[in-house]
């Protein structure tokens, strides 16, 4: 994961660049989601009574995530398998929720490289890899 810079040549043979987020082939929850979980989200996300009763640690994220009903919006579940856009945690981290806040809360917005990983690794299926 990282960025990549792209320029394109106009027919007018004026020029336009910019700078975009890419993504590795394959996303895993061990490799490259739970980092961000580990980094981002665990200061609260944590402990024997996380809030919502979500647990993002090691270990913890995937049963607490995938499958799981969300507990702000019950129609929603926190992580639905190959759809990012029915997936609650993607709400709340983009900021498009109905409830709460955007997370994480502190520390500022998720990356734009790290939203498209968490998505990818949710379209691949949101495996426990």
């Amino acid at each position: 994961a990282g960025t990549a810079q792209i320029t394109v040549t106009n027919p007018d043979m004026t020029m336009s660049s910019a700078t975009v987020p890419t993504i590795p082939e394959t996303v895993t929850l061990g490799s490259l989601v739970q980092p961000i979980f580990s980094s981002r989200c665990t200061s609260c996300h944590a402990g024997g009574v996380p809030p919502a009763g979500l647990a993002l640690t090691t270990g913890d994220s995937h049963a607490a995530l995938v499958g799981v009903a969300s507990t702000q919006v019950p129609a929603l579940q926190r992580v639905n398998a190959g759809n990012p856009a029915e997936s609650y945690l993607v709400d709340k981290i983009v900021g498009t929720h109905t409830v709460g806040v955007q997370m994480p809360p502190s520390g500022g917005p998720l990356t734009a490289t790290q939203i498209a990983l968490i998505r990818e690794w949710i379209s691949a299926g949101a495996l426990d890899n």
